[in-house]
């Protein structure tokens, strides 16, 4: 037990003192808050200068946490937890939103019975959706077109076919 506290440690302090090299090299007013969860590292950026992170929807936040998420995997292969860069909780805002549209979307498909089609989204936003709706069972998420953004289908299974898969 001791010993995947101190990996958690250790990969703690390679992203953080890592993330925060990167800030000073920036030369920006920001502070970097760290908030560590069973199986993810949240870094949030705050400060004066942290809007320069949240142009383009968050591009950079989304690059950030790319390379720092590269490196934990090269450096910890084992290791599961995930790693989160955020400036002004603009990610956090970003999933809560995109669950509750989930969410609405599910209770459409319930309501009506008919398939309902969310706006085209990238991976990582199709990843937290998928996620939110994952356990309703008598929902299904397909991810549908080509490229880089896609649509995400979210239909009611009938629950006479999940009850005869269950069996």
């Amino acid at each position: 037990m001791t010993e995947s506290i101190q990996m958690a440690s250790a990969e703690v302090e390679l992203l953080e003192s890592t993330l925060r090299g990167l800030l000073e090299q920036l030369e920006l007013t920001v502070e970097l808050e760290t908030e560590i969860s069973e199986n993810a590292v949240y870094f949030n950026i705050v400060g004066d200068d942290q809007e320069y992170f949240q142009h383009n929807r968050g591009e950079l936040l989304r690059d950030m946490t790319y390379l720092l998420h590269t490196l934990h995997r090269k450096a910890f292969p084992e290791s599961e937890n995930d790693v989160k860069v955020d400036a002004g909780n603009l990610v956090r805002d970003k999933e809560r939103e995109l669950c509750d549209m989930a969410m609405s979307a599910a209770q459409r498909a319930m309501d009506t019975g008919k398939e309902v089609l969310m706006a085209p989204l990238n991976p990582y936003e199709r990843r937290i959706v998928h996620m939110a709706l994952q356990e309703h069972d008598h929902l299904e998420t397909e991810s549908m077109g080509e490229g880089h953004l896609k649509r995400i289908a979210i239909r009611q299974v009938n629950t006479s076919e999940v009850a005869a898969d269950e069996v």
